[in-house]
């Protein structure tokens, strides 16, 4: 071999070993960043306490169990509760099943803090919000839920499970956090259904 095809051998070599380790390098960072992210939602918690009226609440052997029955309302206070060292910024509470076209006995309604919105179909609802939860703090939003009056019932209980979720921002990450506990509904045949809800 020549001695410039050597050094041509050489350069592109070192040249390929160069971007070899800029590849590395990038591709270590960008795990770590997704790590960091990673680490941060894993200490974001949600969870609930019910208020409520019209109705009764049993403790149920893991979550409440709200009875349903007509005119039934409760407030959710839920916390949003961030124990790591970085902040988060939440983007929207997901009410899954509480849109304005679900068909259970359970709906959602406007909030103080936002309005609900309906996802296409509106069988499931969000709420749009612009909060950040500092590191080590929480903050709470009042939900509204209550008797839809054109939903079915099914005689027996209607689970809701990790109900609802949290979806909000950290690392240029975005992450999807339901609750802790879910929304369960004692739900009864009465005169305002014909039919139990369909399986």
């Amino acid at each position: 071999m020549s001695t410039g095809m050597s050094a041509w051998v050489g350069a592109r070599r070192r040249r390929l070993l160069i971007a070899g380790g800029i590849v590395i390098v990038l591709l270590v960072a960008w795990l770590g960043w997704m790590a960091a992210g990673a680490r941060v939602a894993d200490q974001v918690t949600v969870s609930w306490t019910p208020r409520c009226s019209g109705t009764t609440v049993d403790a149920g052997k893991a979550d409440p169990v709200i009875h349903s029955q007509r005119g039934w309302r409760c407030e959710l206070d839920l916390r949003i509760s961030n124990e790591a060292g970085r902040d988060v910024h939440v983007e929207r509470i997901e009410v899954p099943f509480g849109g304005s076209n679900g068909g259970s006995e359970m709906r959602a309604f406007d909030i103080e803090d936002a309005s609900l919105r309906d996802t296409a179909g509106g069988v499931d609802g969000f709420y749009e919000l612009d909060e950040t939860v500092k590191a080590h703090t929480s903050i709470e939003v009042t939900l509204l839920v209550g008797w839809r009056e054109e939903g079915c019932n099914s005689g027996g209980r209607l689970a809701f499970h990790d109900w609802p979720a949290v979806v909000f921002d950290t690392w240029g990450h975005t992450y999807r956090h339901g609750a802790e506990q879910s929304l369960v509904l004692r739900t009864y045949d009465d005169d305002h259904d014909d039919v139990a809800c369909p399986a």
